[in-house]
Order: structure tokens, then sequence, then C-alpha cells
């Protein structure tokens, strides 16, 4: 090795330790030169700006627990071997657009328990290879269009305890198509935010929020998905076919919900489901739950029946297993077709509308005439099949024209019911009735701004509601805009929470008490207050009462008593500066030397 390279390998391993030597005085430095996870550690210091002189080497900066506010572009641009930064608890509610720029390395973000309202693309300029994302506990209002396409490569996303989401875009999660882990427990959902893009995703939870039904599009596409929890929600109804595409589900999570059935034949496309969790619902064991109780028998193992859930109608059944339910007393008959109209007749261009509804619990379907099975829950054909059962064919054509079978199955059997399709004045070219998709781009948004106005009080409570200990701790994975059923942007109201469900930090729960103990001392107070008042007037206006009905007394007995006797020297005495309490003697006043004011008329008998 020639003199020239070893001296520049040495200045490369002089310079390299220069690089680790400096470190700020309010933190900690730690790792060595042969240790490649050098950690700045900043923790709980009341810093309220990052701190200089962090070394340019440092793989990991942790500035939890302080006091940042708002982040500008400048102090991360040097770090570009930086792999985990961690700005957690902290009070931060705005960050300049290209903050994290040059911080190529970054593989972890946590921006969880701070005061953003907000989440928008310029917020991860700069951040490509990021693979982790925590966002949870921020007072976020809305989440626009395509707020994660400059992380392509996240893998983790966590949007945990968004209590003050109102809405969400249908394109928030547009360009996520490697991300594998998104958590959104108890986030204010009332419905499943759009997830069509996430066709890579394998864990999901849904947990604790206040979903009340599963619609067979919210899940299409997510054909690697494993794990979904959708525990502690309100769900009454889950449509047919909506679990068709997860056929690579393998535990799912219904606990603690209002479910009393699920439709015939819902995991019969889920042949790597091994763990079904059903506790804690309403089960009415009648001829409709049949299936569920044959397939939980057949393909759910012994040790995991125990999350079977327990009957809760007929009352002979309460509380007997669903696993363990005895089939033979649940007698079924096969479903009828009440609709029975043979034809349609439509125009060309028209819309037409096949109706199948069955008499009892079934799997219903459509085949079209060239032998395709329609799909429940499309939205990109322009034959849909709604959650009634219903048939609808929009910009209809000559080559819809034809027969359409209905088909509905239970346990007990299979009905069929045809209708025939006539299409009159055919003017418009012709179209596939199974092509004809809609393009991607031409989906409506249709994200109100209005929804996303922030309120001030957000930034009053939320400095309180930082809970520091709680967010130490992980929460593990399995286990919230009002979404309608046409996967339209999300849309809810911040009141909605299900306070019973939702997580509360310590800080905000000890405020929330000391608010509350505060406003009862003051009613208390004011209620004592009146209390003794109106007493003290009722006390008033009892005693004058009472001296005024003495004093008229003692009036009319002295009026009396003057018409009866003249007035003389001693008949009154005395009574010119103050009036007698008693009725005196008249006899004795008037006999006393009194000589009377008028004559005495005297009665001869």
């Amino acid at each position: 090795m020639s003199y020239s390279t070893v001296r520049v390998v040495l200045l490369a391993v002089l310079w390299r330790s220069v690089e680790l030597l400096p470190c700020p005085k309010s933190c900690s430095c730690g790792g060595t030169y042969n240790n490649p996870d050098h950690t700045v550690s900043c923790n709980n210091n009341g810093l309220a700006y990052i701190p200089d002189g962090i070394p340019l080497g440092a793989n990991t900066l942790n500035l939890r627990g302080n006091i940042l506010a708002r982040l500008h572009p400048g102090p991360f641009r040097r770090l570009h071997d930086l792999k985990t930064l961690d700005l957690s608890a902290n009070k931060i509610r705005n960050i300049a657009d290209d903050t994290f720029v040059g911080l190529l390395r970054l593989e972890t973000l946590n921006l969880s328990a701070n005061m953003l309202t907000s989440v928008s693309s310029s917020l991860f300029t700069g951040l490509r290879n990021l693979r982790t994302l925590l966002l949870s506990k921020n007072p976020i209002v809305c989440i626009g269009k395509e707020a994660f396409a400059p992380i392509p490569f996240l893998r983790s996303l966590d949007l945990e305890r968004l209590t003050h989401l109102r809405a969400l875009s249908r394109k928030t999660f547009a360009g996520l198509h490697r991300l594998i882990n998104l958590n959104m427990v108890g986030s204010n959902l009332m419905a499943v935010p759009y997830m069509q893009y996430l066709y890579g995703l394998e864990k999901l939870n849904l947990s604790n929020n206040n979903l009340t039904v599963i619609t067979a599009s919210n899940f299409q596409g997510l054909s690697h998905l494993r794990i979904l929890v959708l525990s502690s929600n309100r769900l009454t109804q889950i449509e047919q076919n909506s679990f068709d595409d997860l056929t690579a589900l393998s535990e799912l999570n219904l606990s603690n919900n209002s479910l009393k059935t699920l439709p015939f034949g819902l995991f019969s496309r889920m042949t790597s489901l091994t763990k079904v969790n059903l506790r804690d619902n309403q089960w009415q064991c009648t001829c409709e739950i049949t299936w569920l109780a044959r397939w939980l028998r057949e393909n759910i193992r012994e040790k995991a029946r125990d999350l079977c859930g327990m009957c809760a109608y007929p009352v002979s059944m309460q509380y007997s297993s669903l696993c363990e339910a005895p089939l033979d007393k649940l007698k079924c008959l096969p479903p009828q077709i009440i609709d029975q109209r043979g034809s349609v007749n439509v125009s060309t261009g028209q819309t037409a509308t096949l109706r199948c509804r069955a008499s009892r619990e079934a799997d219903v379907g459509w085949i079209t005439p060239n032998g395709t099975k329609v799909k429940r829950g499309s939205f990109r054909v322009r034959i849909k099949l709604t959650h009634d059962n219903t048939l609808n064919i929009t910009n209809t054509s000559s080559a819809d024209a034809g027969k359409y079978r209905c088909v509905a199955k239970n346990q007990a059997g299979v009905t069929t019911l045809d209708t025939i399709l006539n299409v009159t004045g055919s003017i418009l070219p012709i179209a596939s009735a199974t092509e004809m998709p809609v393009e991607e781009d031409a989906l409506d948004d249709r994200l109100d701004p209005r929804i996303c106005t922030v309120d001030s009080k957000i930034f009053n409570t939320q400095e309180d509601d930082i809970d520091l200990q709680s967010d130490q701790k992980s929460i593990p994975l399995p286990a919230p805009t009002r979404d309608s059923s046409d996967n339209s942007n999300r849309r809810t109201e911040p009141t909605t929470v299900n306070v019973k469900n939702s997580p509360v930090s310590g800080n905000s729960r000890g405020s929330f008490i000391s608010y509350y103990r505060k406003y009862i001392i003051a009613s208390v107070s004011s209620v004592v207050a009146l209390g003794v008042l109106v007493f003290v007037i009722f006390c008033l206006t009892k005693k004058c009462s009472k001296w005024r009905r003495k004093r008229k007394i003692v009036r009319e007995r002295w009026d009396r008593a003057r018409k009866t006797c003249a007035r003389g020297p001693n008949c009154l005495k005395g009574t010119e500066k103050e009036e007698p309490n008693e009725l005196p003697d008249v006899y004795s006043a008037c006999n006393g030397g009194g000589v009377l004011a008028y004559p005495i008329e005297e009665t001869i008998v």
C-alpha cells in the first residue's frame, strides 16, 4: 500500500472521529466508531428549538418530550446518516415545507402526540426512503388526497387515536402500494376509508371506532391481507361478498359488536382463514346461522373454539357456543324469490333495473347472458350489483339484451329466477356489458374544505392531552368522515366518538376531571347561596306579616274603645304619644271623670 493511500485512510478515520466528538450540551451522545448505531438523546429537556452541534454521523436523534412548536428547514439538512428521528410528545403545530429535505436515509419518523391538525404531501418531501411513520394522538382534522405520495416505500403507518378526525379524501392512501401495516384504532371512523390503493396491505386494525356496516366494496383488492381487526365497533351488518377478495386472510376479529347473523357463505372464499373471533355479539341461532356453525366446526381448530361466541336467541339455546350449536334442531327451507318480473323493457342509453329479493337470508347473485357472474360492489363497470341485490345496468345498448338469471341459495337449497331484458332503439355504438371501465383519475374526490376548518379550542385542550407516559408503551396492531357506500369521501362529526371505547390519555382524563370538579363546586356554591337568600327573604316576609296582623288587631280594638267613650282628662290620657297595646276598660275610663263627647241613648224597658 502506497504512502498516499495510507494517508487518505488515516485522514478519513480522523475526520470520522472528529464528526463523532461534538455533542450538544443539553443532549447525551452514545456510540463508538465500531458501533454504527450512534444515538443522540435530547429527551425531556424543555427544548424550544433544535439544538446546534448534532454530530453529522448520528444514526438516531431523539427529541421526545420537549416543547418544540415549529419546525423549519435547516437543522436536519446535513444529517445524511440519520435513520430514526423521534419528535413525539412535543407541541409541534406547524412544519414548514422542505423541513426534512436532506434526510436521505431516514427510515423511521415519529410525530405522535403533537398538535398537528392536517397532513399534506409537502410535509414528507425528501423522505423517499421512509419505512415507518407515526402520527398517532394528533388533533388531525382532515387528511387530503395523496398526502403520503412522496413516501412510496412506506411499510407501516400509525394513525391511532385521531379523535378529531372528520374527513379522509378518497385518494388519501394513493401511492402507498407497498404499505403492509395500517393502524387506525380509535380514530373516529364512521365507515371504512377507501383502501383500494393498498393492495399490498397485510395487517389492518380498525378497532374501537364507530363502524356500523361493512359493505362489499370496503376491502376489494386487498388480496394480501392476513390480519383484519374490526373489534369493539358497532357493527350490525356485514354485506354479502364483503370478504371475497380476502383470500390470504388468516385471522379475523369481529368481537364486541352488535352482530346477530352473517350472510350465507361469507367465508366460502377465505381458504386461509384459521382464526375467527366472534365473541361478545348477539348471535341469533336460527336457521340462518346453520351454515356458520357448520363452517366453524369444519375449519376452526378445537383449541380456538372458545372464540366462537354464544347464542343469545332463542331462549332454549342461550349461552350455547356457536361451534356446538345443535344443527339437527335448526330446520331450514330453500329461499323463495319474491320479485317475479319476467321481462324488463328499456330504451338504448337508459338504465335498466333488475330486482331480486329473497324471502329469507340467502346468498343472492346474478349471471349475465354471456355467463359472467356479477361481482358485488364493483364500481368500475356499467353493471353493478347493489347491497339490496338489485342489478343496475347503466347506458344500456343492444349488447346488454338477453336473459339474466338471479340465483338465491342457502344451506337448504337453491332457487333461480330468469328475467329477460329487452333493449329497443339501438342508436349508440355496441359495447360489451362487462367492460367500459371508469378511469381511475375520474373518481370524484369531493372533499368539502369546510369540513376541515380547525377549531381554535383544539389547541386549548390538546396541550393537556399529551400523555408522555402512555406514548412510551408500544401498542400491538392486532386488535375514525363518514364514507358512503360508493366510496365517496368520508365525513364524520368530531363529537361522535364512542367515549366508552375511545382511548383517553392519563393527563387528558385528569384535566377533564379537574375541569368538571370546578364546575360542580361552582354550581353547588351558587345553589347554596340562592337557598340562603330565599330563606332570609321568607323569614323577613313572615315576620313582617305577623307584625302587621298584630298591629291591625290593636288598632281595631282602639277604634272601638274611642267610639264607646268620650274624651276626658283621664279617659285617654297619654295616648296622644303612643297607642295602647290592649283595649282599655270603657266604663272605668269614662266613669273616672271623663265626659262623653256625645249623649248616650238609654233604652227604657
